[in-house]
C-alpha cells in the first residue's frame, strides 16, 4: 500500500513539476513577445500557439495518430517548437536581442505553417488520392498519345471521308448534281432524334377564345357561298438531285427527285 501511494506521489510531483516549467516558459514567451510588440495585445498570446502550445501540440500528434511521414513532421516540429520557447526565455531574460526575438518568431511561424500543410498533405488518404490521380494523368496522356498516332496513321483515310461530307453539303447547298456516294455522305451527317411528347408532360393550356361570328364568316359556313375553296397542300422539301452511273451505256442519267407542289 505505502509502494502504491509512494509511486502516486511520484507522478503527481512530476506533473506539478511540468506545469511549473509550462508555466515559467509560457510567462517568459509572453514577456519576450510584449517587449518587441507592444502595442499588439494579441501577440503574445498567440505566440504561445507557435511555442508552448505548439510543442505539446506535434508531440501528441506524435504520440498519437501520426503515420508515415507525419511522424517525421511531428517529431522535427517538436523540438524546433521547444528550441523556440528556449530562445523565447533567453529574450525574456535580456540574453538575446529584440531582433533575434523577431527572427525566431518569425521561423517559427513559417515553420508552423509550412509543417501544418505538410502534415494534412501527407496523411494516408490523401497521399492515396494524389498518387491515384498521378496514374489517371499518366494513362490520360498514354491514351492521348496512342490516339494521335491513330489519327496519324489513319490521316489520309479519315480525310478523304471528312472530304466526301464537306463535297456532299458544297452541293447540297448549291443545289447541284450528287453522286449515290455523295448522297449517303450527305444523309450520315443529320442527327437522328426522338420526338417527346411534350404536352403529355406540360400542364394544359386554356384553348383560344373564339372570335365572335360575322355575318361575313357566316355566309362563308354555308356551302353554297363557301364552294370552290380548297385548302393548298403543303410544299415538301425537295430531296438532292442523284446522280448514278449507267453500266449497259456507259453514259449518266440524272434523276430529279423532287416533289410537286
Amino acid at each position: 500500500m505505502f509502494d502504491r501511494i509512494g509511486k502516486d506521489t511520484k507522478v503527481f510531483a512530476y506533473y506539478v513539476f511540468v506545469a511549473l516549467v509550462i508555466a515559467w516558459t509560457a510567462n517568459r514567451t509572453l514577456d519576450a513577445v510584449r517587449s518587441v510588440i507592444p502595442n499588439d495585445s494579441y501577440a503574445p498570446y498567440i505566440a504561445l500557439g507557435l511555442f508552448d502550445a505548439g510543442a505539446l501540440g506535434w508531440l501528441s500528434a506524435f504520440l498519437g495518430h501520426a503515420k508515415g511521414t507525419q511522424r517525421t513532421i511531428a517529431f522535427w516540429m517538436t523540438w524546433a517548437s521547444l528550441a523556440g520557447i528556449a530562445l523565447m526565455v533567453a529574450g525574456a531574460l535580456g540574453l538575446i536581442d529584440a531582433e533575434a526575438i523577431k527572427l525566431t518568431l518569425t521561423g517559427a511561424t513559417v515553420c508552423n505553417v509550412f509543417a501544418a500543410y505538410a502534415y494534412h498533405i501527407t496523411s494516408p488518404a490523401n497521399k492515396e488520392q494524389i498518387e491515384t490521380q498521378n496514374l489517371e494523368d499518366t494513362l490520360e496522356a498514354e491514351a492521348l498519345q496512342i490516339a494521335r498516332a491513330d489519327i496519324e496513321r489513319q490521316a489520309k483515310q479519315l480525310g478523304r471521308l471528312m472530304a466526301n461530307r464537306v463535297t456532299a453539303r458544297i452541293k447540297y447547298r448549291l443545289t447541284l448534281p450528287m453522286t449515290e456516294a455523295e448522297r449517303k455522305e450527305w444523309k450520315a451527317n443529320t442527327v437522328e432524334g426522338e420526338v417527346k411528347d411534350i404536352e403529355a408532360d406540360s400542364p394544359a393550356l386554356p384553348g383560344p377564345q373564339a372570335a365572335p361570328m360575322t355575318f361575313t364568316a357566316w355566309l362563308k359556313a354555308i356551302p353554297f357561298f363557301g364552294r370552290g375553296r380548297r385548302p393548298q397542300a403543303p410544299q415538301s422539301e425537295n430531296e438532292p438531285i442523284t446522280t448514278s452511273t449507267s453500266n449497259g451505256s456507259g453514259s449518266e442519267e440524272s434523276t430529279e427527285d423532287n416533289s410537286q407542289e
